[in-house]
């Protein structure tokens, strides 16, 4: 899916699925998970120049994380948006997320 939303010139993170045995260091619980792969993400907030901060809905809605999906949803996404003069990532990710939905 992310390399779909890359190739439908969304901005994404690098991702790569990997086998979980390829990873070092992880709990002895992940051998008793029954998904044998794992998405990996490379950072993309910092790299050694720099430190990119970002803000989820939470913060701008002023609520807590574990709150945010009670306060908000698409609409009160879509009627922020617009503020922001960003309005062409809203409906192109909306878009995205509207055409990979499983049916």
């Amino acid at each position: 899916m992310m390399t779909w939303a890359r190739e439908a010139k969304l901005d994404t993170a690098d991702v790569d699925l990997v086998d979980i045995t390829d990873i070092h260091g992880l709990p002895s619980e992940v051998g008793a998970w029954t998904e044998k792969r794992a998405l990996i993400v490379r950072r993309f907030d910092r790299d050694q120049k720099r430190r990119i901060h970002i803000e989820d809905f939470a913060q701008i809605l002023n609520t807590y994380s574990e709150s945010k999906y009670k306060f908000a949803n698409y609409e009160t996404v879509g009627k922020i948006i617009p503020l922001t003069q960003r309005c062409w990532l809203f409906y192109s990710s909306s878009a995205y997320l509207i055409s990979s939905a499983k049916k």
